[in-house]
């Protein structure tokens, strides 16, 4: 038998850990204001979500004050996301992409607006 070279594989160093260039308050108040957003977002789909099982079945009114209460959270958290945006820019040495910045204020807009459509319609 014969012996065969065996070619000994290079070790590749280990890759280093990413250079941070952020301060740990600017990633915590960037991380915060992201869960604000998200939280708005999903709490408008949970009210609408909501309302539209309340209009298909007969006696759907508390689910009307499910949607109701999924709304107003959606309102809070989207006035918290709109305090907290520009405070995020400052803290930031990098702004968040144009285009993310501009949904954020537009997700964060909407359950107020939305809130004023069903206070407006409900007085009849």
């Amino acid at each position: 038998m014969t012996k065969r070279k065996q070619k000994r594989k290079q070790r590749r160093a280990a890759p280093s850990a990413p250079v941070e260039t952020e301060s740990q308050s600017a990633t915590a108040i960037t991380v915060f204001w992201t869960t604000t957003v998200l939280a708005t977002a999903l709490s408008q789909v949970a009210a609408g979500a909501a309302r539209c099982v309340a209009m298909l079945l007969v006696d759907g009114q508390r689910l009307v004050l499910f949607s109701n209460l999924f709304l107003m959270l959606a309102a809070i958290t989207g006035l918290l996301a709109l305090i907290l945006q520009p405070l995020m820019r400052r803290a930031r040495s990098a702004p968040p992409p144009a285009a993310v910045s501009r949904l954020a204020v537009v997700i964060s807009l909407s359950p107020m607006v939305l809130l004023c459509a069903v206070v407006l319609l409900s007085e009849k």
